[in-house]
């Protein structure tokens, strides 16, 4: 039976031999799961992509196919270009004017 030591800080240093079973690195997340007769089960916090399954399925609404998101992105994109058509000076910066700038107007 492995055993590990709680410090009193509250933390607990994962034997070497479950990190290295569990495929655990530091910055890794566990699960911690209490049963009903007091038994603990720790495991890794991982989620597996087909528990994502429909997790973007709205109601009501068709699947889109791969081929029709690209279509959309350079429609998108095909839009936002004309932006970029502007004069430098117009562009936007994103940015708040200075004082200065504030000051010519």
């Amino acid at each position: 039976m492995l055993t590990a030591k709680l410090s009193t800080k509250g933390q607990l240093v994962v034997p070497k031999a479950v990190r290295d079973r569990l495929h655990l690195n530091a910055g890794d997340r566990l699960d911690f799961i209490i049963r009903d007769d007091g038994e603990v089960l720790m495991r890794p916090a991982i989620v597996d992509v087909r528990d994502l399954r429909g997790l973007l399925h709205a109601p009501g609404r068709e699947a889109v196919s791969l081929q029709q998101m690209r279509r959309a992105v350079r429609a998108h994109s095909a839009g936002a270009s004309s932006s970029r058509d502007r004069p430098t000076s117009q562009q936007p910066t994103g940015r708040r004017p200075t004082s200065k700038a504030k000051a010519r107007k």
